[in-house]
């Protein structure tokens, strides 16, 4: 039994989750209020926390009244499917008229939520069941076309879940987001084929681009942050023109394959999480309150992947290993390294002993002459 309060909130659930067909939802509570705390130069602290619902536990009043609750709060309430592959696809900040146009260009919107006055965000749904790059690049496509928020596309962007007010500062009305329309179509079955294959083409000849970019950017020759920085913006800059700034990789992609790179030519793992950090592009915006973990655990994942390759592990065998399995693997390379390191130091020492035993000596006998 839905009580009275609780009953327009689940009825807007209900229709978006049964329209989108998710088996599993991801929700993200988002707390303005410690953004704004931030932003005055208070404390960093999690701006966002998930948990992952089916459709049924969704629909629970307790989860709806918990949700509510934190929504009073000053907190946003998000939702997108949960990770993995999905068939659903964003298009955010449109005007109503833009649904329209989408259906008419063979892009029906599974469902619609009007997020404020005048603003809508749009689900669309394929054929099949993608990649995250892929619906990424999807969005960055119909984004540029459509000219939707091409600021709000790439594979983490949730979209809101209707019933919740809106909590941005720019709407201090908070208007509730609602569902506009919830039919469930899908795009037509040839035409998202066509959407998805082209998509597939474009990434790989971007990611071969990126591959070339990285093979022949030159050595780094010490870990200065000023030198560090250079060699990372050289190699973003340079694969930036070759795709005319419309890259479809997504920004976390481009930083793991630079980060590797670094990696592959002998930088620490604590130099990369640094470089990351001062030249990321829109760092702040794309990983609000967790900029530092996200450099943190994607220049971890350069160093895993580094060395797995140099045990020649292909990547496919990689993303099976447990984490257990990998965190092993950096240990014992990093042991290695260390012992070479104190080797090379020994001999160099040695070296300086020997000079000086042989300066000595050699002041000795000009003094006996």
């Amino acid at each position: 039994m839905i009580p009275d309060h609780l009953k327009s909130t689940h009825e807007n659930i209900r229709r978006q989750t049964t329209a989108m067909g998710c088996e599993q939802y991801e929700v993200g509570v988002f707390d303005r209020e410690a953004e704004k705390r931030m932003k005055v130069g208070g404390k960093r602290e999690p701006l966002l926390t998930q948990k992952t619902y089916t459709q049924q536990e969704l629909l629970d009043p307790r989860t709806i009244g918990f949700l509510r609750s934190e929504n009073a709060k000053d907190k946003d309430i998000w939702i997108r499917p949960a990770p993995g592959k999905s068939d659903l696809v964003l298009v955010d900040d449109i005007p109503r008229s833009m649904i329209g146009q989408l259906q008419a260009n063979g892009l029906p919107c599974a469902t619609a939520i009007e997020t404020s006055k005048g603003n809508y965000q749009a689900w669309l749904k394929l054929h099949e069941p993608v990649t995250a790059e892929v619906r990424a690049s999807i969005q960055n496509n119909i984004s540029r076309t459509y000219s939707s928020d091409i600021g709000s596309t790439g594979r983490d962007h949730y979209g809101r879940l209707a019933g919740f007010t809106n909590r941005k500062e720019s709407h201090p009305d908070h208007p509730y987001a609602k569902v506009y329309s919830a039919s469930g179509i899908g795009i037509n079955s040839d035409i998202s084929k066509g959407l998805v294959e082209t998509t597939q083409r474009t990434l790989q000849t971007q990611k071969e681009t990126l591959k070339h970019e990285i093979a022949s950017a030159p050595a780094i020759t010490d870990i200065q942050p000023d030198t560090l920085d250079a060699w990372y913006d050289n190699l973003h800059s340079r694969f930036t023109e070759k795709t005319d700034g419309r890259s479809d990789i997504s920004q976390s992609s481009i930083d793991f394959s630079i980060a590797t790179a670094m990696m592959d030519r002998g930088v620490d793992v604590d130099s990369v999480a640094e470089t990351l950090s001062r030249n990321s592009p829109d760092l702040d915006n794309r990983k609000p309150g967790h900029t530092q973990d996200y450099c943190n655990r994607t220049s971890l994942r350069a160093e895993e992947w580094s060395v797995a390759k140099q045990n020649g592990i292909e990547y496919d065998d990689f993303r099976t290993m447990g984490k257990d399995q990998k965190a092993a693997m950096v240990q014992e390379a990093r042991a290695s390294r260390e012992k070479a390191s104190s080797v090379i130091l020994s001999q160099e020492n040695s070296g300086e002993i020997k000079e000086q035993q042989n300066a000595q000596r050699m002041l000795l006998q000009e003094q006996e002459r």
